[in-house]
């Protein structure tokens, strides 16, 4: 797997190289690697792949044969497999499912993940929806062991996943079930519903709401058994919320369930269910009743029926009743504080103090035997943990043996790799100094451009200045008041075209400069706006223009306001000289998303045209146009305005029609109201 994900991209990747470039011969490290060094690691995969032993693989499938049906059985089947790094991948896998499940079933208090994590990286690696469905419960009851909540409930919806892709009824039903036991808050069992917070409502409801979940699913999967169970849980919950109404309806369809499916043990179950809501309704003769029908059945809470029938006799005032379960539950040598307890009552009610204080004594000594018996470990619990450490230690032992092979492998990989870059390398240097050659050459293209722009618009201005003066020289005498002042205006109105592409062009030159700096701070750009629309307010008199600030009031950017200032007169300028007279012009402004501003100017001018419109913003396209009067531009103006908005974290974009105007819009960051302190 390791070489199919690594390797042999490398020689595809190769190949696809050789055919691009058809007149290079194949480089020898690559000949090298495919007759030597390729046949060489996989002698060496194939040599660390592990095969399954025939009487492992007898063991291993008549393990999964009888885990279902008979726990202990399947148990001694897998501790058969002595060395478990000997099986297959697939096998591993199916070991580590069946041992979790059944450890699982016998309650092991499991904390580690080392083994169900192979079942779960194998059967998720290769898409076997179902085992890895199952593998998935398992490993989210570990981390509910760990009491990790965050991780169960991840992995519960890994199994939910694969659950609802193969649309598996039983497996959903114990992924609902699993999610129910995370909002299973026991601790608040004996608080009255009166007491009980919201959030704890809360949970019981979220609770209640999965288990009914579970029972929808595993009634459409025809499992009488889950369905039992599902129906036992709901009574259950309702129980301990004081709902004994519903309780009982639960119940009762549990018994109907149970009945139906022969099910001796959950009978026994659902019989002390009833008995504990009769208990709490203080029907005691449907409660001993139902306790004794639970005593027909044997199970493992059979000293707990004893306890039980002895604490609804006291409570029905029949003391030698009461005294005779509880010694039949002393006998069973379980439950002893409890019985020890209702002996005392009894002797208490009948005026026997000295008894009493015997069973007194007697409860005290049971009670620290039990504290005593709750830790230490049973001889069988420690055994299985050893056998589990045992399986725990040889997996992270494989594990490290595997780590080995790959260390090997990628090693001489690396090795590979190196040798392939140590004759790459070169090529590679050749081809980042030809871009940078080629960048360069650019870059003094973009440069020549600009100077010949910049002295073809310096030339024109600066001529018309020589005529102009020159022929007020020559002919001042000659003539008239009127024509005085027109020659006068002509060299004002060439002497202010010269200065406006002056300072472009110094502004231009100042970006450039990497050095140049950047001051960004919070500005109110509806004042800033104002500011210059008054420097252009003569111009727009003469052609009779209105322009309009309509940006809101306190709306701040974070910008350098003298870059700001520039873009702004730039773009109220350039819409000023192509609007027809009368005509207006908007500056407005409105917030987007990401804490942007939007600015926009927008004109009913001239328009530009869509090819125009390519060129814009471009040192590499000349565009210059005449004004609606015929004013002259340096077309340098879009140029400046986009480099000084990028610079700031901006951009600048322009919609327009020809004939019918157009609109240049700038976004830029938004600043908050305190970043003017």
């Amino acid at each position: 797997a390791f070489l199919c994900k690594f390797v042999l991209p490398i020689l595809a990747w190769q190949e696809k190289k050789q055919n691009y470039n058809k007149r290079s011969e194949q480089p020898e490290i690559m000949k090298c690697f495919k007759h030597y060094i390729l046949p060489v690691l996989l002698c060496f995969s194939l040599f660390s792949c592990r095969h399954t032993l025939v009487k492992d693989k007898a063991f291993l499938a008549k393990a999964d044969s009888l885990f279902t049906i008979n726990e202990d059985s399947a148990y001694v089947q897998l501790n058969q497999i002595k060395q478990i790094s000997h099986l297959s991948s697939e096998d591993r896998a199916k070991y580590a499912l069946i041992l979790s499940s059944i450890l699982d079933g016998k309650g092991q208090f499991l904390c580690s993940d080392s083994i169900i994590r192979i079942a779960t990286d194998y059967y998720s690696r290769h898409h076997i929806p179902e085992k890895a469905g199952y593998a998935f419960i398992y490993r989210s009851r570990i981390e509910r062991n760990k009491g990790n909540t965050t991780e169960q409930a991840n992995y519960l919806l890994k199994a939910m996943s694969y659950a609802t892709e193969i649309k598996n009824e039983k497996l959903l039903g114990l992924v609902c079930a699993e999610k129910a036991s995370l909002f299973d808050q026991t601790q608040f069992n004996h608080f009255e519903e009166s007491t009980l917070s919201g959030y704890r409502k809360q949970q019981r409801d979220s609770m209640l709401y999965y288990h009914k979940l579970s029972l929808l699913h595993f009634q459409k999967a025809n499992d009488s058994y889950n369905t039992t169970l599902s129906l036992i849980y709901i009574g259950n919950s309702y129980y301990q919320l004081n709902q004994y109404r519903d309780a009982l309806k639960y119940t009762r369809q549990a018994e109907r369930e149970a009945e139906k499916s022969q099910q001796q043990v959950l009978l026994s179950t659902i019989y002390r269910l009833y008995c504990g809501i009769y208990i709490k309704t203080e029907e005691f003769s449907k409660a001993l009743s139902y306790i004794r029908k639970s005593m027909q059945t044997s199970d493992f809470m059979d000293y707990n029926k004893y306890s039980i029938a002895a604490r609804i006799f006291l409570q029905t005032n029949e003391p030698d009743s009461a005294v005779y379960y509880a010694k039949r539950c002393i006998a069973t040598k379980n439950d002893l504080p409890d019985c020890y307890e209702i002996l005392k009552e009894v002797e208490v009610k009948r005026h026997n103090y000295e008894q009493a204080l015997h069973y007194a004594e007697l409860y005290a000594a049971a009670k620290d035997s039990v504290i005593q018996a709750n830790g230490n470990e049973s001889f069988s619990a420690v055994e299985k943990k050893f056998n589990f450490q045992r399986i725990d230690n040889e997996n992270k032992l494989l594990v490290m043996r595997n780590q080995r092979y790959v260390i090997g492998v990628i090693l001489s990989l690396v090795l590979c790799i190196v040798i392939s870059i140590f004759f790459l390398v070169e090529r590679r240097r050749k081809q980042r100094l030809a871009i940078l050659i080629e960048k360069l050459r650019q870059n003094i293209a973009i440069k020549d451009k600009f100077f010949a722009i910049i002295s073809h618009d310096l030339r024109n201005p600066f001529h018309a200045l020589h005529l102009a003066s020159n022929s007020l020289e020559q002919h001042y005498h000659k003539l008239t008041d009127n024509e005085k002042i027109n020659v006068i205006r002509q060299i004002n109105h060439a002497a202010e075209q010269v200065s406006k592409l002056l300072e472009n062009l110094l502004q231009w030159a100042r970006q450039q400069h990497d050095n140049a700096s950047i001051h960004l701070r919070a500005i109110d750009i509806k004042a800033l706006t104002q500011q210059c629309i008054e420097l252009h307010t003569l111009t727009a008199q003469e052609k009779e223009i209105d322009i309009q600030n309509l940006i809101p009031e306190n709306t701040l950017i974070k910008a350098d306001p003298n870059m700001m200032q520039t873009i702004i007169g730039n773009l109220i300028g350039n819409a000023v000289k192509f609007s027809f007279p009368k005509g207006t012009i908007t500056v407005s402004a409105r917030e987007l998303p990401e804490d942007q501003i939007e600015i926009s100017v927008a004109d009913r001018g001239v328009g530009i045209s869509e090819t125009n419109q390519q060129k814009l913003f471009r040192l590499d396209a000349k565009l210059q146009r005449k004004g609606t009067r015929n004013e002259a531009g340096t077309g340098l103006g879009l140029i400046l305005s986009r480099e000084l908005i990028v610079r700031q974290g901006g951009n600048i974009a322009v919609r327009s029609e020809e004939g019918e105007g157009s609109t240049f819009t700038i976004n830029i960051l938004k600043a908050d109201q305190n970043e003017t302190n």
